[in-house]
C-alpha cells in the first residue's frame, strides 16, 4: 500500500486532517506529520530532508493542511518547496498555495487569464487607498494575507475612510481593497477536487451582518451548479495551480466573479450542507497522483 502522510500541526484538533485520515486508512498506509518533526540537512555528500529521522522520500505523498506556529514557518515551508522541488508529491501544491495564500496574486492571476474577478488594489500606502476609495460608493478592505473573514471592514462613509483605513495598514501593513459587491449578502462555495467539482452550497450571511463565512454565523444551503460555473471554478483552481480548492463565487445584476480561491478550506460545514465526503475524493485524487507518477517512470537500459 502507497504510504500518505497528513502534515498538520495537531490532528487531534484538526477535523478535516482527522477527516483525511479515516478516509484513508483503508486504502493507503496514512501517518500523521508535526511540521516541527521536518529537518534538513545539505554537504558536499548529500542533501536530505527528514521527517522525525526518517528520510522524507519514504512517503509516496504528502497532504499539507498546517503548518505549526510554535515553530519557524517559512523554514517548514521551504523545506516542503524543496521536497516538492526534488520531484515528490505534495498536496495542495505549495506554488498554488503561495498564489492562493495572496488575494492580490490570486486576484491578478485569474484576470490574466481572462476570469471575471472583482477589481483590486493592493497597496502599503495610505494615499492609494483613500484614492481608491473615492472611486466607489462603497467600498471593502482587507488584509492582503489574513482568512476566516478577520480583519475585514466595509466602508461606506467617506469621512470615516481615513481613520478605518490607517488603522488597517498600521495593523496588517498591506491591504487591498475592492469595490462592495452588491450580492444580497450570499455567496457560492465551490468544492473542486482535482478537475471535478464535488458540491456546491450557498452561504447566507448572518442576521446584522455582510459578511457570508460560516465561522462569523452564517448559513448555508446545498445548491446545484450549471455548467459554465462548475466550468469557472475548476478554471480557477488549475490556473492558481492547486489540486483542491474552495472556490468563492459571487454575483451582482446576474454576473458572477471569482471571489477567493482558498487553497486550505475546511470542509466540516460543506459536507454538512451537501452530504458529499470531501476527505474521500482527495484521498482518491492523492492515490490517483501517485499511480501516475509511477507509471511515468522512464528506466534507461543500456
Amino acid at each position: 500500500m502507497y504510504k500518505i502522510a497528513i502534515v498538520t500541526s495537531n490532528i487531534s484538533r484538526d477535523y478535516d486532517s482527522a477527516d483525511l485520515f479515516e478516509s484513508g486508512a483503508d486504502r493507503a498506509v496514512v501517518s500523521w506529520i508535526n511540521p516541527l518533526d521536518l529537518c534538513g540537512f545539505s554537504s558536499n555528500q548529500k542533501n536530505l530532508i527528514t521527517i522525525d529521522n526518517l528520510a522524507a522520500q519514504e512517503y509516496d505523498a504528502l497532504i499539507l493542511r498546517r503548518l505549526n506556529k510554535e515553530g519557524d514557518l517559512d523554514f517548514q515551508f521551504e523545506l516542503l518547496q524543496r521536497y516538492e522541488a526534488i520531484g515528490n508529491i505534495v498536496i495542495n501544491s505549495t506554488y498554488g498555495l503561495q498564489i492562493s495564500e495572496s488575494k492580490f496574486l490570486t486576484n491578478f492571476n485569474l484576470s490574466r487569464f481572462g476570469l471575471p474577478v472583482v477589481p483590486m488594489l493592493a497597496t502599503q500606502r495610505l494615499s492609494l487607498a483613500l484614492d481608491f476609495a473615492s472611486s466607489y460608493q462603497e467600498i471593502v478592505a482587507k488584509p492582503a494575507y489574513a482568512d476566516l473573514g478577520s480583519g475585514v471592514i466595509r466602508i461606506s462613509n467617506k469621512a470615516s475612510a481615513k481613520k478605518a483605513l490607517i488603522k488597517l495598514i498600521n495593523h496588517y501593513g498591506c491591504i487591498v481593497l475592492q469595490p462592495y459587491i452588491k450580492s444580497n449578502k450570499e455567496d457560492l462555495r465551490v468544492f473542486v477536487v482535482g478537475d471535478n467539482v464535488v458540491g456546491a452550497m450557498k452561504r447566507f450571511a448572518a442576521k446584522g451582518d455582510w459578511r457570508t463565512n460560516i465561522f462569523l454565523g452564517g448559513r448555508s444551503k446545498q445548491v446545484q451548479l450549471n455548467q459554465q460555473l462548475r466550468d469557472l471554478a475548476v478554471k480557477a483552481v488549475q490556473i492558481v495551480g492547486l489540486d483542491y480548492a474552495g472556490v468563492d463565487l459571487i454575483c451582482e445584476n446576474e454576473k458572477y466573479y471569482v471571489l477567493e480561491v482558498n487553497g486550505s478550506p475546511s470542509w466540516q460545514q460543506f459536507q454538512k450542507t451537501t452530504g458529499k465526503n470531501v476527505a474521500w475524493e482527495i484521498i482518491s485524487m492523492a492515490l490517483r497522483k501517485i499511480r501516475h507518477k509511477y507509471s511515468c517512470r522512464i528506466f534507461t537500459v543500456s
